[in-house]
């Protein structure tokens, strides 16, 4: 029997994205990104993108309200602070699925389309971005599973990931 050990060499975005897994980033840590994956965004269109979350800001709103006179020299009063993002730009809202795609191993044609689902929040004055990512594991497993299954058609041999 023979067997033929594949060293496989995951390319550079793969790599990066395999490395990065954050949770949790600012708004400008969300923009260095897709600067970092600008090739690999398929939907929204990369330039727009960017230029967009460039646009954002926090805007605080404060009231004021339900005064209540507690004693002759004493009044209560309700005040209530809110924080929300906005954009420099009219009627555009922060995107809330993105789709990355890219090469999973040099030599193979075959892409991994990722799709991100952002939640945004405002915490202490800073947009802060909830990135939720499929699972990891899974789509590695997935992309080897497909590679081993083309070189199982194509060479007519036993492959085992």
């Amino acid at each position: 029997a023979h067997t033929l050990d594949l060293d496989l060499k995951l390319t550079d975005p793969c790599q990066r994205w395999l490395e990065n897994q954050r949770e949790i980033l600012s708004l400008k840590e969300l923009r260095e990104c897709f600067e970092l994956y600008r090739d690999c965004i398929k939907d929204p269109e990369p330039a727009d993108l960017v230029e967009l979350l460039q646009s954002f800001y926090v805007l605080e709103k404060h009231e004021v309200h339900d005064e209540t006179k507690v004693s002759p020299k004493e009044t209560k009063i309700g005040y209530v602070k809110t924080s929300s993002a906005a954009s420099t730009r009219e009627d555009v809202e922060l995107p809330r699925d993105i789709v990355l795609e890219f090469p999973f191993v040099h030599g193979w044609n075959k892409t991994i389309r990722l799709p991100l689902r952002l939640n945004y929040t405002v915490r202490g004055g800073v947009i802060q971005v909830v990135v939720l990512r499929p699972d990891v594991e899974e789509i590695k497993l997935r992309c080897l599973q497909e590679l081993a299954a083309e070189i199982r058609e194509k060479l007519q041999v036993m492959v085992l990931v």
